[in-house]
C-alpha cells in the first residue's frame, strides 16, 4: 500500500484531485470533513499544487462547486494522450475515467493522488493521499 498521510506528503508536491475528494468537501462529509478541508486549505495556500482535468469538471455539478475548482493553486490539465488511455485500463485494470487521470498524471510529471478510490493503488508511479488516513 502506497497511501500517505498528509504530514508525509512533500511541500511542494504536484497532486492530482479525484472528484471523491470535493465531493467529500462540498458535501461536509461527517468520516472525511476535516481531512479533507486540511488538505485543501494546504492546496490553496500553495503548500501543494492541485491538478485536475476535465473528467473531474465533469464528474461533479458545477453549480456547487464552481468555487471549489477556481480556488488557487488549482489547475486544470488541458490534454490527455488518449492513446494511452486503453494501455492504462489493461495494464492497471482502471474504468475508463481512472485510466484518462492515470494518463493526466503521467503525461505531467505528477507523482501524488488525493483520492479514496483504492484502484489507484494499482498504479505504480502514483502515491495516494487518502483522507482519513492521518486519523
Amino acid at each position: 500500500m502506497n497511501d500517505l498521510s498528509l504530514s508525509a506528503l512533500p511541500y511542494g508536491s504536484n497532486v492530482f484531485i479525484d472528484s471523491n475528494i470535493f465531493t467529500y468537501h462540498l458535501l461536509g462529509h461527517k468520516k472525511y470533513r476535516n481531512s479533507v478541508k486540511d488538505f485543501l486549505l494546504k492546496v490553496e495556500s500553495g503548500i501543494f499544487s492541485g491538478y485536475i482535468n476535465e473528467v473531474i469538471i465533469s464528474e461533479v455539478d458545477l453549480g456547487a462547486v464552481t468555487d471549489v475548482l477556481s480556488m488557487r493553486n488549482i489547475q486544470l490539465i488541458p490534454e490527455i494522450n488518449i492513446s494511452k488511455v486503453g494501455d492504462y485500463m489493461t495494464k492497471y485494470n482502471l474504468l475508463s475515467a481512472d485510466a484518462i487521470h492515470s494518463v493526466s498524471c503521467k503525461l505531467h510529471g505528477i507523482e501524488h493522488i488525493a483520492t479514496n478510490d483504492s484502484d489507484f493503488e494499482r498504479v505504480d508511479f502514483l502515491k495516494l493521499w487518502v483522507p482519513g488516513f492521518d486519523v
